[in-house]
């Protein structure tokens, strides 16, 4: 299989909101010549998007970590109530206006906008190699303005390559962020200048003009414009270019990398001289989410479990509700906990796998997060540092064709209810559940819960349902912890957690800017840490 490799060359930093202009006069470091230099030849445009590219893959990883960390579905666990502070405080809903991954995550997206502005502008698309480099960047835009919108919601649309006289933005609606992404998506696809997939096993490492339509038609469904939401969405499922795989036991493991079910999914290159730029570091990929190594003994492990890597952090442990709803569901809808079993691993399953509990778990209630296990067979060397960091090629999926479906089954639920019950159908069929015969929205939002768990879409849609209030007003007054027999006991209390109404649908602006930008307005409800 053809892999492409994108050097990391272009060494320009990203312009943020707010900077200040001595953080910008930076010491030119070596021969680079000047920006009025470079973009002119194929190979400056492919430097260019490969910083897009880079920003952009290890931003998919965060965000989702983040998005998840807000969700009913997780514990975020760890080694106490101390262990990633910026992680444990959103769980609980006891965050502010200064918590790190808020910061980073919107950083990161206006460091990938400005990347993407520069290709925009910078390049003069004359070759097939610059045009698709600008299609692309419009692609990139385009994804960071939705998240702005669906979780910061008044963040400012950059929309070109700003002079220090504009540096200092005021705020922008939700909609103008989703009109933006909407016109970036747009403008990638009608340039007919991304790749397209040719057939279902076309395996493409770029971005596609049919991933371009998935999340335009994802934005149009968040803004509200079911009509445009369905055009898109059906266009990529008539495509006929992906279908759901069989066996979803490795569904999110290095087996199904670039499988017809990836949409788009960041390419993790098996190459050791690249893992440091390309970010191919088992910290990254998945320790955070592996199960939390000292909590278990190991030295009896039998069957599937001595495949199993014993190195993790246990931010990512399934609640409870989750696994309890999840086993309902099934039971009422003929299932025989398929996708469950390939989701959630309850203690009694680690015990008869010769694992037992060596202490008290933070943040655990007997689930692990199977869909996110790190197996021995995914490592390729360990680099030292402590063991700690071990170099994988898994691809991390930003989208699969069962949200396609899910997204598509919601848009076209009132004016085609027939279309929207096959593409719902498909989901359920895979999941060994019976069909039905007419979908509705209640289906929907069931079904994605627990066909999309743990990937960064939960918190988004009870958000923009309206749903958020009712399931996560008490999400961390009570931390639970599992103890070493097996039993779970409050080991923690927040008088003033949970999600508040008017204040946690949209993030805060992070307090850097604030402090940095006088013409930014604080989302509704927040104020500045003390």
């Amino acid at each position: 299989m053809k892999k492409i490799i994108f050097t990391i060359g272009l060494l320009v930093s990203g312009l943020l909101i707010g900077s200040c202009t001595d953080e910008l006069d930076i010491d030119k470091k070596g021969n680079l010549g000047s920006v009025e230099d470079f973009y002119k030849t194929d190979a400056d445009a492919t430097q260019a998007i490969a910083q897009c590219y880079f920003v952009w893959g290890s931003e998919i990883h965060d965000i989702q970590e983040m998005l998840d960390q807000l969700s009913d579905d997780f514990w975020t666990g760890g080694g106490g109530s101390t262990d990633y502070n910026e992680y444990q405080t959103m769980n609980s809903y006891t965050f502010g206006t200064d918590n790190s991954s808020v910061k980073n995550n919107f950083t990161a997206l206006y460091k990938l906008i400005y990347n993407a502005n520069l290709c925009i502008e910078k390049i003069d698309p004359q070759t097939t190699v610059q045009k698709q480099v600008v299609a692309e960047a419009y692609f990139f835009r385009g994804w960071a303005h939705f998240y702005l919108g669906a979780c910061w919601g008044t963040a400012p649309v950059v929309d070109h390559l700003l002079k220090p006289s504009e540096y200092a933005k005021g705020n922008s609606t939700q909609a103008e962020l989703y009109t933006q992404a909407e016109n970036d998506f747009l403008a990638a696809i009608n340039s007919g200048n991304l790749v397209t997939k040719a057939n279902l096993n076309d395996q493409q490492m770029r971005i596609t003009t049919e991933a371009a339509k998935a999340f335009l038609g994802k934005t149009y469904l968040f803004a509200g414009d079911a009509a445009n939401a369905a055009k898109y969405l059906n266009e990529v499922v008539a495509s006929q270019k992906y279908q759901l795989i069989d066996d979803t036991k490795y569904l999110l493991k290095i087996q199904q990398n670039f499988s017809s079910e990836n949409v788009l999914e960041r390419n993790r290159v098996n190459n050791t001289a690249f893992d440091l730029w390309d970010g191919n570091m088992y910290d990254y990929a998945g320790v955070s989410r592996g199960w939390r190594n000292d909590c278990l003994n190991w030295t009896n492990r039998t069957g599937e479990v001595l495949n199993e890597m014993q190195s993790g952090y246990g931010l990512a442990n399934p609640r409870k509700s989750l696994y309890d709803a999840f086993k309902a569901y099934d039971a009422a809808n003929g299932g025989s906990d398929y996708r469950l079993d390939n989701s959630i691993k309850p203690l009694s399953w680690l015990q008869a796998n010769g694992l037992t509990i060596a202490k008290q778990n933070y943040g655990q209630e007997g689930y692990w997060n199977y869909k996110h296990r790190f197996l021995l067979n995914e490592m390729t060397e360990n680099y030292g540092f402590g063991g700690w960091n071990i170099w994988v090629h898994i691809n991390w999926r930003a989208m699969r064709y069962s949200e396609v479906l899910l997204l598509a089954a919601e848009a076209n639920l009132t004016s085609n209810n027939a279309l929207a019950t096959a593409d719902f159908n498909l989901v359920r069929s895979r999941a060994k559940l019976n069909t039905v015969g007419a979908v509705t929205l209640d289906m929907i939002k069931q079904e994605k819960r627990f066909e999309l768990c743990f990937e960064g879409c939960r918190w988004l849609d009870l958000i923009r349902w309206g749903d958020a209030y009712t399931v996560l007003k008490d999400q961390g007054k009570q931390i639970i912890v599992l103890n070493v027999d097996g039993t779970t006991s409050v080991g923690g209390t927040h008088a003033d957690g949970g999600f508040k109404q008017s204040k946690n649908e949209l993030l805060p602006i992070p307090e850097t800017e604030m402090l940095l930008n006088k013409n930014m307005v604080q989302n509704t409800g927040w104020v500045a840490a003390e």
